[in-house]
């Protein structure tokens, strides 16, 4: 979910350690973000700064230990 300027991204990845976020161009083609957060195993969503990033497609990259998960990211301004 993106309301343009920030994206609120589920996170139901693997149990409780940092969680790395990388973000892609739709073609794969480039690493636009990365970020780390800290989240406890609690932790369902985490929210994530777009502001920076042009309006289009993108893919999620998102790994908690060996558990990774994709998902696409739409931004529209």
């Amino acid at each position: 979910v993106s309301d343009g300027q920030t994206a609120t991204l589920d996170l139901n990845v693997g149990p409780a350690g940092p969680v790395q976020c990388e973000v892609y161009s739709a073609s794969l083609a480039s690493m636009v973000l990365r970020r780390t957060f800290d989240a406890v195993s609690s932790a369902r969503s985490m929210t994530l700064s777009v502001a920076d990033l042009a309006s289009g497609v993108y893919v999620v990259r998102m790994q908690r230990n060996d558990c990774v998960v994709t998902s696409p990211l739409v931004i529209s301004r």
